[in-house]
């Protein structure tokens, strides 16, 4: 009975672990992101979990004296904690399972030198703080980690300094890279040799194994999107690589929570231009004014005030720009801007006007950012990985300029640290010209104060795919998807 119950235990602590660390592969390897995280939820877990603790494993341990019965409360709890657990999707790389490797070894270790009494210590301890155990267990393979990145890093290095003649194009900002990134592969493809970083890959290892598998000597330009979510991460990129071409796509409130002011988005974003070499480029969006570029040469803004948009519509937009008439499968002034500036990037790296033109024909929308797909005869605009509220108020007014009845599927937006309540209440608030609006169970509860505030119903689903599948029976015209959709859902 014993050894069962020692088994079990185990079993029930792993998955639980198993859990959470999914949650902090989620946060991408980052301790003090995680610590946000579970900053957010402390009240609501701490007072869960001791409320089992105390009523429980407690009473039974130490007023009856009973260990057994204690650890099959305990267990019971356990189970119980996993119904409350965020369900990710656990990514089986080195790393996540050098972190599950070492917590196994911990334990098995432990166990040997425990008794009854202080398996059940060692099993509370691991409910109430199993958060802390995996960032406990990550700073273990600190060193190991390092020497592995330090590997890679140099490798990748070494790829580039064999290619002098390649030209790194950098990007970065709080929203807009992966488009920028996009149409501006597609246009160079033209005339260059090119290749850029694969879907929404932008951190430093990420990076850096894209570098060592892809980069090959015939490679005339190097795309590269930088994701930087917290003060001081920009120059870890610059470990590996050093642009000639900078672009800072946008600057606004994303992950507030870790960088706590707006002044630090700023300061992390723009210090993207002080380490490019050679004429050290400099592109920007001028219609962002958070962006201040002063007394720099070679700088290029650019602005959807640059252009004369003739006709937008669900199919794309006619434009024009230095007095020619460009086509391109897309919509939205958020997205023609990204456009805009990845043309005078081209324009700027010497791409033929006759090739330009031609290559517009391939852009298109990214998959789940304004992507369009007809289903029966409702319109999808699929902008689920849209996270930014200059993203998606953008995108919910171009869909009100429409005609034809409309619905919505969005949860708020999160990572928007103290400006939360003000974030989620103004996109509520925009939502009047929508006949169906559905949020999630976990939506914002400002988003649903602002839904109130102009008196607009709206039906709660727990799952985005059920949220779908009901504006898809409404037979609407048009159904924008938004607000950050499951993994699942993306997928």
């Amino acid at each position: 009975m014993e050894i069962i119950l020692k088994v079990l235990t185990s079993i029930l602590i792993f998955i639980n672990l198993f859990y959470c660390t999914a949650i902090f592969i989620s946060q991408y390897y980052d301790y003090k992101r995680l610590l946000i995280l579970l900053k957010q939820r402390i009240i609501e877990r701490s007072y869960r979990n001791l409320i089992l603790y105390c009523l429980f494993c407690l009473s039974f341990g130490f007023i009856f004296s009973n260990i057994f019965i204690s650890i099959i409360i305990l267990d019971i709890a356990l189970f119980i904690n996993l119904f409350f657990m965020k369900r990710l999707i656990f990514k089986f790389t080195r790393r996540s399972v050098s972190i599950l490797v070492t917590y196994i070894i911990i334990c098995f270790i432990i166990a040997l030198f425990l008794n009854n009494l202080g398996l059940f210590i060692f099993s509370s301890i691991s409910l109430l703080f199993q958060e802390l155990i995996v960032i406990f267990t990550n700073f273990i393979l600190v060193p190991y980690e390092n020497s592995i990145r330090h590997f890679y890093i140099k490798k990748a290095r070494k790829k580039i300094n064999a290619n002098p003649n390649l030209k790194i194009i950098a990007i970065t900002g709080s929203f807009g890279k992966t488009s920028f990134k996009n149409y501006l592969f597609a246009i160079l493809c033209g005339q260059y040799n090119v290749i850029k970083t694969p879907g929404s890959i932008n951190t430093p290892m990420g990076i850096c194994k894209f570098i060592n598998t892809s980069l090959t000597p015939y490679d005339d330009i190097l795309i590269l999107e930088l994701g930087v979510d917290a003060p001081n991460t920009m120059k870890k990129f610059f470990k590996i690589f050093n642009p000639d071409i900078g672009v800072v796509t946008a600057i606004g409130d994303m992950h507030l929570a870790t960088f706590k002011t707006i002044e630090n988005i700023q300061k992390e974003k723009l210090s993207l231009f002080n380490h490019l070499k050679g004429e050290k480029a400099m592109f920007y969006n001028r219609d962002c004014p958070l962006i201040n570029v002063l007394n720099k040469e070679n700088t290029h803004p650019y602005s959807i005030n640059e252009i004369e948009i003739l006709s937008m519509g669900i199919e794309g937009t006619k434009f024009v720009f230095n007095d020619h008439t460009y086509f391109a499968s897309i919509f939205g002034k958020h997205q023609l801007v990204n456009l805009i500036g990845a043309i005078k990037v081209a324009k700027y790296l010497n791409i033929k006007d006759e090739i330009l033109i031609n290559r517009l024909c391939f852009i298109k929308a990214e998959n789940h950012r304004l992507s369009v797909e007809k289903i029966n005869n409702t319109y999808v605009i699929d902008d689920a990985y849209n996270a930014n509220f200059i993203g998606l108020s953008e995108a919910i007014k171009t869909i009100t300029s429409f005609s034809g009845s409309k619905g919505i599927i969005l949860n708020g937006i999160i990572e928007t640290g103290t400006k939360a309540k003000e974030i989620n209440f103004n996109l509520g608030a925009l939502l009047e010209n929508f006949e169906e609006v559905v949020v999630l169970v976990n939506s914002s509860p400002y988003l649903k104060d602002g839904l109130k505030s102009i008196s607009k119903k709206y039906k709660v689903f727990e799952k985005y795919s059920d949220g779908f599948s009901y504006l898809l029976k409404k037979e609407l015209n048009y159904v924008l998807l938004c607000s950050r959709a499951d993994k699942e859902f993306i997928k």
